[in-house]
C-alpha cells in the first residue's frame, strides 16, 4: 500500500494476511482429517512453527477478557466452541506452557493494512475482532442491523459473522511521519471443525501427524498437502510422457 506523508513524500507499507489455525478443514478436501493451517505450519520448518505457536498462545491478556465476553453474550455457542477447543490443543501440545491456553478459539486471523469489503464469514461460528494501529477514523458497519459504531484502536466487536453482513471502511492517514495503517486480529473457529470435535469419535477426525506424542517428541511436523489441480496426467506430461487422459 502507498501513503503520502505531510511533506509530500510517498512511502510503501506492507499488506498481509495470516491464518493461524490449530486445526481446520483444508478447503476443497472435505474427506481429509483436520490439520493445522499452512500459515501456522510454516512449510514444515519446525523451529519457525515453534516460534509462531508460542506467539499465538501468548495472548492471554486478550483471550481471557474475550472468553468472559463470549460467556455473557453467546453462552450456547461458547459451550460448543470451548469443548471443541479443548479436544484440539495442537499447538499447546508442541509448545510447553505453564497452563492450557484459555480458548475457546482454534484460529486467529491477522490482517495487516488489508482492507476488506462488505461480507459474511460463512465458515465461522462467530468471531471476535479488535484492531490496533495509527490512523484517523474507523467505524464498524452492520447493514442488516442498521448499526454503526466507532471502531478505533483497541476497540472490540463480537458477533455472529456467519449471519451478519459487516465491513470496516477504509481509514484516513494521520498527518505525521509515522507509517499509518491498521492491524486487525480476528478470533474464530470454523463451524465444521466444531461439529467434528463434538462427535464421540472426534479423534479420528484429527490428522495424527500433528497430535501423536511420539511425533511431537521427535519434532515431526511434516506437511504433505495434496496439490490442487494436480493429476497423474499433468505429472506424466511434465516428464515428457504421453498418457491417456482419464475421464
Amino acid at each position: 500500500m502507498k501513503y503520502q506523508d505531510h511533506l509530500g513524500k510517498v512511502h510503501l507499507a506492507m499488506k498481509s494476511i495470516q491464518h493461524w489455525f490449530e486445526m481446520w478443514q483444508e478447503e476443497g478436501w472435505a474427506h481429509q482429517e483436520e490439520i493445522p493451517s499452512r500459515d501456522l505450519l510454516c512449510g514444515g520448518d519446525y523451529e519457525e512453527f515453534f516460534e509462531k505457536a508460542k506467539c499465538m498462545l501468548a495472548d492471554d491478556e486478550i483471550t481471557y477478557p474475550i472468553r468472559g465476553l463470549l460467556k455473557a453474550l453467546f453462552p450456547e455457542q461458547y459451550q460448543w466452541m470451548d469443548k471443541s477447543f479443548k479436544r484440539i490443543t495442537c499447538a499447546a501440545r508442541h509448545v510447553p506452557l505453564p497452563r492450557l491456553p484459555p480458548g475457546p478459539f482454534a484460529g486467529r486471523v491477522t490482517l495487516n493494512n488489508l482492507q476488506t469489503v462488505l461480507h459474511k464469514d460463512s465458515l465461522d461460528e462467530l468471531c471476535v475482532v479488535f484492531n490496533t494501529g495509527k490512523y484517523i477514523g474507523g467505524d464498524f458497519l452492520s447493514p442488516d442491523t442498521g448499526i454503526k459504531f466507532k471502531y478505533a484502536p483497541g476497540h472490540t466487536a463480537a458477533f455472529l459473522s456467519q449471519w451478519l453482513w459487516h465491513v470496516v471502511p477504509a481509514t484516513m492517514e494521520p498527518e505525521d511521519l509515522f507509517p499509518p495503517g491498521r492491524i486487525s486480529r480476528v478470533y474464530t473457529t470454523h463451524r465444521r471443525t466444531i461439529k467434528k470435535m463434538l462427535l464421540d469419535n472426534y479423534k479420528t477426525k484429527l490428522d495424527k501427524r500433528y497430535t501423536l506424542d511420539e511425533n511431537i517428541k521427535d519434532r515431526r511436523i511434516k506437511i504433505n498437502y495434496p496439490r490442487r489441480h494436480w493429476s497423474k496426467e499433468i505429472a506424466e506430461a511434465k516428464k515428457g510422457k504421453k498418457v491417456k487422459k482419464s475421464a
